[in-house]
Parts: structure tokens; C-alpha cells; sequence
């Protein structure tokens, strides 16, 4: 899956090279939506999975990487967070779009920085909006969700 693919590559780094790196990107690039995100089979969902490709090819600068950093960017809220429920596993229309949730927004922000976007607005408003929401013990809520990265009807 495409999530867990970046992941791997995210943790191997330049150990991951020649033809097993060849591969693992072309079956990203060939996993991607039109709009430019990634399924997240194993999150709550296509902001999680993308994040999850922009960790660990984010300085790669080929147009996939660039649409993907875009369709994330494209789905900030207002109150610069980000959030997507579960009915985008369902329902591709919802890909991106929901109540912010802190633990979503922070790896989001990741992996823009990952992706050299790190002195875009976007950063700042999504700093701002946990920097917002932080809890007095140092923590953030989970909005409400029992766990905001974590497949419906898993159990």
C-alpha cells in the first residue's frame, strides 16, 4: 500500500537504493489520485498517506510530489488545521475534508517541512492552530475521535 511503502522508505533511507528504490517509486507514482493525493490504507486516510509519501520523498522535486504537496496545502481549514473523517475510505469527494484534529494537522505539517515547505503560510497557521488546542498537560485532545489514525470498522 502506498502509505506503508513511503513509510518503509522514510525508514530506510539511503539504505533503500538501486532498483528496490526504482520500484517503490514507480509504484507510488503509479498508486496516486488525479488529484494528487494518496490512499492511506492503514490512517485516517489520503492526508495521512500523502503525508506519509511528502516524509519521505518530500525533496524529491518532480511534478507527482509538487501536485501531491498542492492537493495537501489545498485542504487546510480556516482555523489552519486538518482534518478528514472516515467516510473518505467510502466516499472519495471527502478525501481531505474534516474537523481538524491535532494529531492529523502535526503530521501534516511534517510532512510539508519535509518537503521544503517550511516557510510557507501554512506552516505558521497550522502551528498556530495546535499551539491553539494544546492542552494545559502538554497534550492535545483527539477532537472527539476514538483515535483520529486508525481504519473504520477495523474491529
Amino acid at each position: 500500500t502506498e502509505d506503508v511503502t513511503a513509510r518503509v522508505i522514510h525508514g530506510l533511507g539511503p539504505l533503500l537504493e538501486g532498483e528496490a528504490r526504482q520500484k517503490a517509486l514507480a509504484f507510488l507514482q503509479k498508486q496516486q489520485n488525479a488529484d494528487g493525493s494518496f490512499w492511506g490504507r492503514w490512517l485516517m486516510n489520503h492526508l495521512a498517506g500523502t503525508s506519509f509519501v511528502l516524509l519521505a520523498l518530500g525533496e524529491l522535486k518532480e511534478p507527482w510530489i509538487q501536485r501531491a504537496i498542492q492537493w495537501v496545502l489545498s485542504c487546510q481549514n480556516p482555523d489552519g488545521s486538518w482534518g478528514e473523517t472516515p467516510g473518505s475510505y467510502r466516499d472519495p469527494s471527502l478525501a481531505g475534508k474534516g474537523p481538524g484534529m491535532p494529531p492529523l494537522t502535526g503530521l501534516v505539517l511534517c510532512g510539508l517541512q519535509a518537503a521544503g515547505q517550511a516557510q510557507h503560510p501554512a506552516i505558521e497557521r497550522g502551528i498556530h492552530y495546535l499551539l491553539r488546542n494544546q492542552s494545559t498537560d502538554g497534550g492535545w485532545s483527539d477532537e472527539g475521535w476514538v483515535t483520529p489514525l486508525l481504519l473504520p470498522d477495523t474491529f
